[in-house]
């Protein structure tokens, strides 16, 4: 099996739109500051996404398997260069169920695995923080 099919995923997994990191998908908690009034879990997202490209899935693959924390993402971001998006407040129910399930047991500061689609952008999302 070639690289590119073991870790892009399928468009209906995870489209661009599923995930565009605004604050349409970013959760608005009422009560006022400190105020949870929901139990589905919160992340602060970050998204770095390049230019597919067959001969790159490799390196990008392994090169955010290396981050660690979100300043890791942020540095790869600029070095790469990778288009960098960042959501502080993205509440869970607002996602698509296979990006849920991406998420739900990704370490903090771990990339996901690199998704998107032939011909488009890879992606991978990184978890700088969870609130459950």
């Amino acid at each position: 099996m070639r690289i590119h099919e073991t870790i892009i995923r399928p468009a209906a997994i995870l489209a661009a739109g599923a995930l565009a990191l605004t604050g349409a998908a970013s959760a608005q908690v009422a009560g006022g500051p400190g105020v949870r009034t929901s139990s589905t879990p919160s992340y602060h997202l970050v998204q770095l996404s390049v230019a597919y490209d067959a001969e790159r899935i490799a390196d990008f693959a392994a090169r955010t398997q290396e981050i660690r924390d979100c300043g890791d993402a942020r540095e790869l971001a600029s070095s790469y260069p990778a288009d960098f998006v960042e959501n502080k407040n993205v509440n869970a129910g607002v996602l698509p169920g296979d990006v849920r399930d991406l998420l739900k047991d990704l370490p903090t500061g771990r990339a996901s695995k690199p998704f998107g689609n032939v011909g488009d952008k890879m992606r991978v999302l990184v978890i700088c923080d969870r609130n459950a």
